[in-house]
């Protein structure tokens, strides 16, 4: 009987270890930094361009043409998919409980979805946007937002002054709730948000500010919402 006990005894313990290894490897796994993930989502995403550029020229010969920001359909071949933005959100119920103290890259929350910028002779015409299904093959989910394009390649030129001094990498970055949107960029430790239209906080459009200055200001806020979803 003892030699049971004790049988059982060094299996639990190894499964306890087991566990735990299996925990410190997920951390592991886990830990990839947001312009690591925005890297990869963006990489992920740009075979289906082929596919994505298929769908724009089929909706612009249906007729579609004026959402995509095109005046004829014949312009649609000329049509460039550029400046790939991995998607990220900040949900209101992190940001209610933001503070100085809290890092605020741990806010943001990708959502595998990549937007692409379209341009057409020289233009910023339109945005489009893919996302990762369940089978990992990625869809066009949206076109359209003409008059948004061209403030959210203002917006990516403002992020970049002044330059960075190191490799620095730039994504969309939305907060729902405060109908709010940014260009963020990690350059280093920094993270920096560019307001692509003027914002509840008063940020014009292109203003740059700290990222932790823009949640700090907005925490004050969002914990004034009720009934918004998280």
């Amino acid at each position: 009987m003892t030699f049971s006990i004790e049988r059982k005894v060094v299996f639990l313990l190894a499964q306890v270890v087991l566990c735990l290894a299996s925990l410190k490897a997920g951390a592991a796994e886990s830990v990839d930094t947001i312009e690591e993930a925005a890297r990869k989502s963006v990489r992920e995403a740009e075979p289906f361009k082929p596919k994505l550029r298929a769908e724009f020229l089929r909706l612009a010969a249906v007729g579609e043409f004026p959402i995509l920001g095109l005046s004829d359909p014949s312009d649609a071949p000329h049509a460039d998919f550029a400046d790939a933005l991995a998607i990220f959100d900040i949900g209101l119920k992190p940001l209610k409980a933001f503070d100085g103290s809290m890092d605020p890259v741990k806010l943001v929350d990708q959502i595998d979805q990549v937007m692409y910028v379209v341009s057409a002779d020289g233009k910023k015409i339109s945005l489009a946007v893919v996302e990762r299904q369940p089978t990992n093959e990625w869809v066009a989910v949206s076109f359209g937002d003409a008059t948004i394009a061209p403030k959210v390649s203002h917006a990516l030129a403002q992020s970049m002054i002044p330059p960075p001094a190191i490799s620095s990498v730039r994504f969309l970055v939305r907060v729902p709730a405060l109908n709010a949107t940014f260009i963020g960029r990690r350059n280093g430790n920094s993270f920096d948000l560019t307001a692509i239209s003027s914002n509840i906080l008063g940020m014009a459009e292109g203003d740059t500010l700290p990222a932790r200055t823009v949640f700090l200001s907005m925490a004050p806020i969002a914990r004034r919402l009720n009934g918004y979803p998280t």
